[in-house]
């Protein structure tokens, strides 16, 4: 308990236990901490009396406008939003283990952790990596985001937390839970566990996963997106770049890894921002070099100086095979049995975000080599360096052991395409979309061809994206989808144009139109578009069955919007509704 004292800088009552903490006083439970931080709607020190009764042994806020009776075990601390969370909750969840020595990490040594940001692509490049850490390495997986937290191959949970990225206090709980049901610290194979998080830009501007340590991230894309919570372009742009505050502030401590931010800058307001933090930084000078300290620039335009290039060689709607350079050095090519343009991009990603799963080498990992020089390295995989082609040593190992920025990376990526190139050929050839994220449904009545795609899609950017890509595949598109109520109004016209754009015919619906009235939302749409292939059902079944009659067989019927949700909410209503259960009631 001691421990917990210093880090928060108080001594509570004698006799008191905590077994848990929240900053939710509905979790509040017998022996909880509760802690009355500032809410987006309200204070927490206004359900400071609710959390005493459901149980909570201490209370610590940081309201000075909080008056209450004299109370041992409500304390005010001023700097409450400076206290180190992950370091609190890492002693109060793990050292109550019979483990009474405060350390950093306890019991999360062996546990990596990847946040994933991005306007769109976040839980498709999660669940890629997610999959591939499996089945490469046979390593420990937890998957955090918009499906809910998975370990392993194992259910989905949805219950932690309503938002797409939790807090650090749902974080831990969800640790906790996992922890255990399948004691995933404990599981004694020798196998590291990673923890995958798709992390949103309000979740950034909210400081909801402030000081977990994020060992790698990534940053897809950022389009036009939440402006109706950020404001503007820039702020957005500014909370998704908190990652990247986020993500080197303590994972130096930890030898065999060095921070890194990839990030895609075929994204123009990534490569905006980019040029904007390179030229302002001057420890980051001079940069756009193989390897920026801090950044990893991944492109799939040639024109471009990028760390990591891919370019798609062949592709359709079976397989696709791609050639995939590293800083302009070696070229490794493999199939996919994804498709669609920005799905290779998600997974260039979820590649780069796993590349110590693919250095094996019989536990030698390269990153944890002690010497400098080729000289120091271990036989077998000097020999193995020296039999590849056209790797210039003068690159890879520049560095010095007196470098002020030495980068270990460098034997990281030998490591990587070795091992990439030699033991991991058909490793991208059984990957599995998440659920309503261009997910293709082609068999479904009777082993009849049909193609159908759902997917998650629901702003302007990723329509082009998403629309633009799919149309080569097919004669015509057929898209049903519709705008969220009480939401980005501005969003709607561009949103419907660029599906009159690559469709033959548009059906507009409804999409958790909210307490919003259906005909506005298509009033808003409509605006400067021209209406003559779109027909308006405010009933979303109605409009799936309506445009499944008009599919040809070389056609696709492309439904936007919800994905893999299973509600809907309508004059603020919530009810069931799935897309999927529409097709399968349509096709079975």
């Amino acid at each position: 308990m001691s421990e917990l004292e210093g880090i928060l800088g108080i001594k509570f009552p004698k006799g008191i236990k905590i077994s848990h903490a929240t900053n939710d006083s509905k979790k509040v439970k017998k022996d909880s901490i509760f802690f009355g931080l500032q809410g987006t709607q309200a204070h927490g020190s206004k359900y400071i009396n609710e959390a005493l009764k459901l149980g909570a042994s201490i209370v610590v806020h940081d309201d000075p406008k909080y008056k209450a009776d004299k109370n041992a075990n409500i304390f005010y601390l001023e700097d409450l939003e400076k206290i180190d969370f992950y370091v609190f909750l890492n002693q109060l969840y793990f050292l109550n283990r019979g483990n009474n020595k405060l350390k950093y990490d306890y019991g999360m040594e062996d546990v990596y952790i990847s946040g994933i940001t991005g306007t769109n692509g976040k839980t498709t490049t999660a669940m890629l990596c997610h999959q591939i850490v499996q089945t490469e390495t046979g390593s420990h997986s937890i998957y955090i985001g918009t499906l809910g937290a998975s370990y392993n191959n194992g259910e989905f949970f949805t219950s932690f937390s309503r938002n797409t990225t939790p807090n650090i206090f749902e974080f831990f709980e969800i640790i906790t839970f996992f922890e255990n049901k399948y004691k995933f610290l404990n599981h004694g194979d020798g196998k590291d566990t990673h923890i995958f998080i798709e992390v949103s830009s309000h979740a950034l501007d909210q400081n909801r996963l402030k000081n977990i340590p994020f060992n790698n991230a990534a940053i897809l894309n950022i389009e036009h997106d939440h402006i109706d919570y950020h404001k503007d372009l820039e702020s957005y742009v500014d909370a998704k770049f908190k990652i990247r505050q986020q993500n080197i502030t303590r994972v130096f401590y930890r030898e065999d890894n060095r921070p890194t931010v990839f990030v895609n800058i075929d994204s123009p307001e990534v490569y905006k921002k980019i040029e904007t933090i390179i030229n302002n930084e001057q420890h980051l000078k001079p940069k756009w070099d193989y390897h920026d300290e801090f950044f990893n620039t991944v492109s799939n335009n040639e024109s471009k100086r990028a760390d990591f290039k891919y370019e798609i060689i062949n592709s359709n709607s079976k397989e696709t095979e791609v050639k995939f350079s590293l800083g302009n050095h070696s070229v490794i090519k493999f199939k996919t049995n994804l498709f669609l343009d920005f799905n290779i991009t998600n997974l260039i990603f979820a590649i780069l975000l796993t590349r110590k799963s693919f250095m094996l080498f019989h536990n030698e990992d390269l990153s944890t080599t002690n010497g400098y020089d080729e000289e120091l390295l271990p036989d077998k995989i000097r020999d193995q360096i020296k039999g590849i082609d056209n790797r210039s040593w003068s690159h890879y190992m520049r560095a010095r052991k007196d470098d002020t920025y030495w980068n270990p990376s460098y034997l990281e990526e030998i490591a990587f395409e070795l091992d990439f190139e030699n033991h991991h050929d058909n490793f991208a050839l059984n990957l599995k979309m998440p659920k309503g994220r261009s997910e293709l449904l082609d068999k479904l009545k009777n082993n009849v061809p049909v193609n159908i795609i759902i997917d998650y899609a629901h702003n302007p950017d990723a329509f082009e994206t998403f629309l633009s890509s799919t149309k080569d595949y097919f004669e015509n598109l057929i898209t049903v989808f519709g705008c969220g109520g009480n939401r980005d109004k501005l969003k709607r016209p561009d949103m419907l144009k660029k599906a009159i754009k690559y469709s033959s015919q548009v059906v507009f619906t409804s999409d958790n139109s909210r307490d919003e009235e259906f005909k506005e939302i298509l009033k808003d749409a409509s605006e400067g578009n021209n209406l003559d292939n779109v027909i308006a059902i405010e009933d979303r079944k109605e409009a799936i069955i309506h445009a499944s009659k008009l599919l040809k067989d070389k056609d696709c019927l492309v439904i936007l919007g919800k994905g893999h949700e299973v509600t809907q909410e309508i004059n603020g209503k919530i009810s069931h509704f799935s897309d999927h259960e529409v097709i399968n009631e349509i096709y079975n």
